[in-house]
């Protein structure tokens, strides 16, 4: 695949299946892997599963304090952050007039709110180097029950290349 030996890697949503295989992945090609999500346990398991180069930084997306405090917490402890994937995300499911205010505003504040923070505090942690790389991102919605919002983001050195070559591709298809 590729080699990440050296490279440093966040993981949002590594407490559950589809965030601990991209963790595994990860740290399969050498990445030192922070795992990132509500369950500590779930995170603590995993942790011990893949043994060294992994950091438990558990972390409810939808409290704006811990969404800020991530990015910082992973340079803390990891000295960079080089890769970032904001796989966190929940559903309320519901139709559209039964969906409560407060479950609408909780699947924004992580799949979307959260995203951005993120994202944005690991750009302008590194805005040099988001600013030569670039900044890949992609959001997709699907409202079936208008309350289903996933947002991925991920920041990668390095391949931020084909990243605009995907998007302007994606882009024009979209068109």
């Amino acid at each position: 695949m590729f080699d990440l030996t050296g490279k440093t890697a966040l993981v949002t949503g590594a407490s559950g299946g589809i965030g601990g295989a991209i963790a595994r992945a990860f740290h399969q090609q050498g990445a030192t892997v922070a795992l990132s999500g509500t369950r500590q346990d779930v995170l603590e398991r995993l942790s011990g599963e893949l043994k060294e180069r992994t950091h438990v930084l558990p972390c409810n997306l939808a409290d704006k304090d811990e969404v800020e405090a991530l990015v910082p917490k992973c340079e803390q402890v990891m000295g960079k952050l080089d890769i970032l994937v904001a796989n966190a995300g929940i559903t309320k499911d519901n139709l559209l007039v039964q969906l409560r205010d407060e479950d609408w505003d909780e699947v924004v504040a992580v799949n979307l709110t959260a995203t951005f923070r993120l994202a944005r505090a690991r750009t302008v942690t590194d805005w040099p180097s988001a600013a030569r790389y670039g900044v890949a991102g992609s959001c997709s919605r699907s409202c079936p029950s208008a309350s289903r919002v996933t947002a991925t983001i991920v920041v990668c050195r390095g391949q931020a290349t084909s990243s605009r070559a995907r998007l302007r591709r994606a882009q024009k298809l979209a068109v």
